[in-house]
């Protein structure tokens, strides 16, 4: 009876701890980026079901093709277990279709099925991100920028932990990555999910020293895993040794349990259960173990300001020093009310309705300059192949720049989520101004690859991926700061939208349409120095791949991006 006793009153407080929360959902974003890896089984499909690569990218950008603000609605108003439930779901049946498709199980499918079962699967990662990322902020309110950072780090690394856990059951087998993809993530999701609720804070928890904990953990993890691709690169690893690898990498994911431990086992935990009801801070995100969100924006801890304090300072103040505009929406934003008609609009960090936050100038200006963001980082991620080829880089560079571009994304997610609630914290800088420092820096990282100096491939790819990888966590933590919490979800999901419509037009039709035409040109200047008519004849019927060689190729592509990004620094 007394183990029993004991057992329970462990599980209460593993069940209770915001910190085991914290761990769970490390693990849920580190198995929701499947869709991450599409290379590691992209070729084995292409040979199987003889497919163009026309046709293989027509399949690949529908696997980062979103459901807009449908994950966000669902966790809002069915609660973010339905939202678990629901990618869970999806990730078996986009992914189980795949693997009976390619493995020839099935019939071989039309493209528009394919398109459709990747389109499944990599939507399911959008309904558990959105939950897991939704909970934590209230959870974590006053440390929301260095938990978004952690977590989005984690989404970075989720394909190499897959990737690894893949070659040490399956071994090197494209086909099973698919399958593995179908069981392992919905496995943690539905195990894990009881830990993803709204829980209450405790006084005298020091966040933000067990958060550097967790910290050193991502960063330990990342460096391990650097170090395991560059030596399965460049030297053969037999099975047993990815397995020692898998199991070692196993372990560092898990060490975040000792702030578990130290949290809540530790004699000052006891003391604080026992006197539980004095000692729980009122958090307005949970009330009688049920969420409620009214008030949640406010729930931040007392030494972190709030958006709507930073700018709230007399703006008629005779004294310069003491006004503060967080950005010029706020000068404007008197025209723009008498504009629209729309009146007694809530202040930044109270909780908007959906239909409020819609005629609001903010969302519009942060929705154009996520849009201009990430579609210019997107851009470059892209066509890191054709980048380097252009400017004659060999292969190896390529693959170097891109392992750089990831590491650095990496970076990016987690450090400028720590720096950018540090800076908030300490020295009162929104968070707006952070986000656009980070446009500031990723216009940089696009003149440094029109310019084309020596070196600037990898210094443009550590910039690039370092600003994209930042915009992730500063600009969840930016819209939940001005928006609040009751449907951070739906404002989520909707400001996640800016990245595949930021794709579309600066990736396909702005840097596609421009290296097409020059390579054009390039292609029309060679049939005039060839001019036999039956080369001529031959380059028609054949219809060769047009490439582009040179700077030319994605120059003006990069200066239309820096002038966009550069526009937009000041408006944010």
């Amino acid at each position: 009876m007394g183990f029993m006793a004991a057992f329970r009153t462990a599980a209460n407080r593993i069940g209770k701890s915001r910190w085991m929360m914290l761990v769970a959902a490390f693990l849920f974003m580190s198995s929701v980026g499947a869709f991450y890896s599409f290379g590691v089984y992209s070729q084995f499909m292409k040979t199987s079901l003889n497919y163009n690569q026309q046709t293989l990218d027509t399949i690949a950008f529908f696997s980062s093709l979103y459901l807009g603000i449908v994950p966000g609605l669902i966790n809002d108003y069915l609660g973010a277990w339905s939202a678990i439930l629901a990618g869970s779901g999806l990730n078996i049946f986009g992914f189980l279709m795949i693997w009976l498709a390619i493995t020839k199980k099935i019939p071989r499918p039309q493209i528009w099925q394919m398109c459709f079962y990747h389109f499944v699967a990599g939507n399911s990662g959008a309904f558990v991100s959105t939950a897991v990322l939704v909970t934590s902020v209230q959870n974590f309110s006053g440390s929301r920028g260095m938990v978004i950072g952690l977590l989005k780090g984690f989404i970075g690394l989720s394909g190499a932990l897959l990737t690894q856990i893949y070659l040490a059951i399956y071994g090197n087998n494209p086909s099973s990555y698919v399958l593995l993809a179908a069981w392992l993530p919905a496995t943690v999701y539905l195990l894990l999910m009881v830990f993803i609720r709204p829980l209450p804070r405790h006084r005298g928890e020091n966040e933000t020293q067990r958060l550097y904990l967790f910290l050193s953990a991502a960063v330990l993890l990342a460096a391990y895993m650097m170090v395991v691709n560059f030596v399965q690169n460049f030297d053969k690893v037999s099975h047993i040794a990815n397995e020692i690898i898998a199991a070692f990498m196993i372990v560092i994911l898990f060490l975040p349990l000792i702030v578990v431990f130290r949290s809540d086992f530790s004699p000052q935990s006891s003391e604080r259960e026992q006197n539980e009801d004095e000692q729980i801070v009122e958090d307005p995100v949970v009330e009688n173990s049920e969420p409620s969100y009214q008030n949640a924006s406010h729930s931040v801890s007392s030494h972190t300001p709030l958006l709507s304090e930073i700018c709230s300072k007399d703006q008629t103040s005779s004294n310069p020093r003491e006004e503060v505009s967080c950005s010029p929406i706020r000068r404007h934003f008197k025209l723009y009310d008498f504009l629209t008609g729309v009146r007694n609009q809530p202040s930044r960090g109270d909780n908007y309705t959906i239909l409020q936050a819609l005629m609001s100038l903010d969302l519009w200006i942060i929705f154009a300059a996520l849009t201009c963001g990430f579609g210019a980082g997107v851009m470059v991620i892209q066509n890191m192949g054709q980048i380097g080829s252009s400017l004659g880089y060999s292969q190896v560079h390529v693959t170097t720049a891109v392992s750089l571009l990831n590491i650095w994304g990496f970076i990016g997610r987690v450090g400028f989520g720590f720096a950018s609630e540090l800076f908030l914290q300490r020295k009162g800088v929104p968070r707006p101004l952070s986000f656009a420092v980070i446009l500031a820096i990723l216009c940089a990282g696009q003149l440094v690859f029109a310019f084309n100096l020596p070196g600037s491939f990898y210094v443009g790819s550590m910039l690039v991926g370092m600003c994209y990888g930042a915009q992730w966590p500063v600009m969840t933590a930016m819209v939940s700061e001005i928006f609040g919490l009751k449907f951070f979800g739906t404002f989520y999901s909707f400001a996640t939208l800016a990245s595949p419509l930021g794709s579309y037009i600066l990736s396909v039709r702005v840097a596609g349409y421009l290296y097409d035409r020059e390579a054009n040109k390039q292609h029309a200047v060679h049939a005039i120095f060839h001019k036999r008519a039956s080369s001529i004849l031959v380059q028609f019927t054949q219809k060769p791949a047009l490439l582009c060689y040179g700077v030319q190729c994605y120059r003006l592509s990069f200066f239309i991006m820096a002038t966009l990004l550069s526009l937009l620094v000041y408006s944010v």
